[in-house]
């Protein structure tokens, strides 16, 4: 970085006592000792050439961590007096998965799949609730918006 370094910025960062923000290095060097010094700062690390999956299986580790689950209540309730029971039923009839699986797994091609059902389910049952949901996920799909792909995939439980 032109103005600061890395150590430099996640120091800055985290020097907020309320500062609960993942910071992740990327990185050309991974030497045992570099990783060690890395971790004094950084909360992971990912290496050059990056690799997706390495990617994506270091940002779940935190994103996933730092949803909290008052947030996703909260979200769960405010959503299902506009997405009824029957909505819901629907898209998991639909779905045909368990959806814990998929939130764990968050195999990112199966939530776009799922995401074009429930379209589809929307579109053909002239349901708005329905195709509205399936808009949402997909726009946080095309985001990479994990945290609220998370707490989309949560109302349907």
């Amino acid at each position: 970085m032109p103005v600061m370094d890395g150590k430099t910025a996640t120091i800055k960062i985290k020097e907020n006592i309320n500062s609960k923000i993942p910071v992740v290095a990327l990185t050309a060097l991974a030497m045992s000792h570099d990783v060690v010094e890395y971790s004094k700062y950084f909360d992971g690390y990912i290496v050059k050439p990056v690799e997706i999956n390495k990617v994506r299986e270091v940002l779940q580790k935190y994103i996933i961590n730092n949803v909290t689950e008052t947030t996703i209540s909260q979200e769960k309730n405010s959503e299902k007096f506009q997405l009824g029971q029957n909505d819901i039923f629907s898209i998991n009839k639909i779905i045909n998965t368990e959806i814990d699986i998929l939130i764990n797994s968050l195999e990112i091609d199966r939530i776009s799949e799922i995401a074009n059902k429930i379209l589809e389910v929307g579109k053909n049952k002239e349901n708005k609730k329905i195709h509205e949901f399936g808009q949402e996920l997909m726009d946080l799909f095309d985001s990479f918006d994990i945290e609220n792909i998370i707490k989309k995939l949560k109302i349907l439980k």
